[in-house]
């Protein structure tokens, strides 16, 4: 693909190309440590040292109307885990390997690539192109969570206004833990090339920027489902997976030190499940997050979030709140994420230092509890995790 794009190129261009190549790794370790608050039970749940690594090359005319580009990204990590879970988890894959085209008001990438969506912190509601490893469930880094596809990923720029369209002919699965709330898990059935298209994801967004600084999007996916639901098989649990169409809205609007920030996604006839015991019904599903951010001069960021989840006859009201800052030359970042339900029982409460020793080392300490705020009865989608706390160490080093 990328030598064919290149030909494409130099068939288009009398002028002389250059080129460059770019490489960038890292290695590092993450390592987590659970406790049962009930109980007093620990456990190692990861126990992995990993490398990654990428290269980027670009190939342009000398007027550089336009560019063939090539992007290769790899990942490799074991863990091997104590306690009842002593088992070990190896994993080698491309997180991206795609070739990419490029010329005036036109972009296109092709092959294996992760495409982000959304405005919002903490929860990525508007993130949809990529299923999710649903392994950990609060290990929320989107570089390491988001599963990478094969699709086809075109932009078209019109004055102020940009269009995208996404295809992934062969869908991927999210990938769920082995045990979930003490059931097992059974994997869904992966899709197969002999069913393309017929089970194809497509996605279409447009989007404007106003001349006030609103940029908003508009987006139509037709798709498989991705928030998780369950049925039961035998003694074990099998996801569901089924046809879902959702609309989306993300918009920003920034003032100087404000950022307002918006993401809204409908579902429509989704397989929704809050709770195991209650039955998988098909119905709309809505969720939306309305945040305000402000960054001070002395490189302190503190955003808030209000998140309404709907469904059927049911509606969850919760806050979010987060706050960074950094000291000592930019030597030291702590920060802190709160989620906090208004009308359900969640509380997820983050707290997270981060050591920059030189400008390629890294040293993260993490914690992340999970309670009951006691002030409803009604259970908030973290339940199943309650009464477990994790705290979690992360080394890496840029090469």
């Amino acid at each position: 693909m990328l030598f064919l794009l290149i030909l494409l190129l130099s068939s288009q261009n009398t002028h002389a190309l250059s080129g460059n190549v770019s490489t960038d790794g890292e290695i590092g370790y993450q390592g987590t440590l659970n406790q049962q608050t009930e109980g007093d039970k620990t456990r190692v749940t990861r126990n992995r040292p990993y490398v990654q690594t990428k290269f980027k090359g670009t190939v342009e005319p000398a007027d550089q109307s336009s560019r063939v580009s090539g992007n290769i990204a790899a990942r490799a990590w074991t863990d091997s885990r104590g306690g009842k879970d002593k088992d070990r988890d190896n994993s080698i894959e491309f997180r991206e390997l795609n070739a990419g085209y490029t010329k005036a008001g036109f972009s296109g990438v092709f092959g294996i690539q992760q495409i982000g969506w959304g405005e919002t912190f903490g929860l990525f509601i508007a993130d949809m192109i990529n299923p999710r490893d649903l392994r950990d469930p609060l290990f929320n880094e989107l570089s390491w969570v988001r599963v990478p596809v094969v699709s086809v990923n075109l932009k078209y720029f019109i004055s102020d206004w940009n269009f995208q369209i996404i295809e992934t002919p062969i869908p991927v699965n999210n990938r769920f833990p082995g045990m979930y709330n003490n059931y097992k898990v059974v994997s869904p059935i992966d899709f197969s090339v002999d069913d393309f298209p017929k089970d194809s994801e497509f996605a279409f967004r447009v989007g404007r920027k106003f001349e006030s600084g609103i940029d908003a999007s508009l987006i139509f996916f037709r798709h498989w489902s991705r928030n998780p639901a369950f049925e039961p098989q035998g003694a074990a649990l099998r996801p569901i997976v089924e046809r879902v169409s959702t609309m989306a809205t993300s918009a920003s609007q920034a003032w100087e030190d404000w950022v307002l920030r918006f993401d809204s996604v409908l579902h429509f006839e989704a397989p929704v499940q809050f709770d195991l015991k209650e039955k998988v019904i098909r119905t709309y599903q809505s969720q939306s997050i309305l945040g305000l951010d402000r960054t001070f001069a002395s490189q302190t960021n503190v955003g808030g979030q209000y998140h309404l989840d709907k469904w059927a006859d049911q509606q969850r009201h919760s806050l979010s709140v987060r706050a960074a800052s950094k000291f000592l030359n930019d030597r030291i970042e702590p920060e802190a994420f709160a989620y906090f339900g208004l009308n359900n029982s969640d509380v997820w409460i983050q707290p997270k230092v981060s050591w920059y020793p030189t400008d390629s080392l890294t040293l993260s300490l993490r914690m992340d509890m999970i309670l009951n705020n006691g002030l409803s009865s009604k259970d908030g989608f973290l339940a199943p995790l309650e009464n477990e706390d994790r705290g979690m160490i992360w080394l890496s080093y840029k090469l």
